[in-house]
């Protein structure tokens, strides 16, 4: 190319807008990759609190920690019950809640209050999941987070999703509603994510989008 002249500089002109163009297309595909690897890690990490909702609610699991345990209004309370585990790459986790209770009537049935989980997101990446409430039921093999579940991890990664219903025999797990994800530079909603084969399958319905705000699009323009 001929860099001398106004032709020359027109043409180095628009070689640069073309390649700022390529750059913001590369950096919106990089977040879509991203989602692609940070998804089946949250399901993950949903599916672990899940697993660990059943070793809370049944004090015969090793590993258990209970600051009380007694009987109120009819029903079984524990106080506080922790467990502590790994995940399947052997990274530590904690989930807590603040009570779980259960009729002697039906034993099978866990409810459980105000869960907490501490759990890695990615390797040197510590996450925190929190549900208002929960159940276990072992006769049906299902766990259940209710409400809003939230999720944060120390790289910004934040995840929000009315409720998810696992199915503890077929590895399965859904959400109830609609659910928000969030990272730096866009972020992901759909109305619905269903997750198969222990996570290793995962599917988004309901209107899914991805974002890109206003300010990282004029940063981009600008560039």
């Amino acid at each position: 190319v001929d860099t001398q002249g106004p032709a020359g500089e027109a043409e180095m002109a628009q070689a640069g807008r073309f390649n700022r163009k390529v750059e913001r297309v590369a950096r919106h595909s990089g977040l879509v990759r991203f989602w692609r690897r940070a998804l089946p890690l949250i399901a993950v990490a949903l599916i672990v609190v899940c697993l660990a909702v059943v070793l809370l609610g049944r004090n015969n699991s090793l590993g258990l920690q209970v600051e009380s345990l007694g009987l109120e209004n009819g029903r079984v309370v524990m106080r506080n019950p922790q467990v502590r585990g790994a995940s399947p790459e052997g990274e530590p986790f904690v989930v807590r809640a603040e009570r779980a209770t259960q009729d002697p009537l039906s034993p099978q049935v866990v409810d459980l209050e105000n869960i907490t989980a501490e759990l890695p997101f990615q390797p040197d990446v510590p996450g925190t999941l929190t549900a208002p409430s929960g159940r276990d039921d072992a006769n049906g093999q299902t766990v259940r987070l209710d409400d809003d579940i939230q999720f944060s991890a120390e790289d910004g990664t934040e995840l929000e999703m009315i409720g998810a219903r696992m199915d503890l025999s077929a590895g399965s797990m859904e959400s109830s509603g609609d659910i928000s994800a969030f990272y730096e530079g866009g972020d992901l909603k759909a109305g619905r994510i269903s997750v198969f084969d222990h996570g290793n399958r995962i599917l988004l319905t309901g209107g899914v989008s991805i974002t890109v705000p206003p300010a990282v699009l004029a940063e981009d323009q600008q560039q």
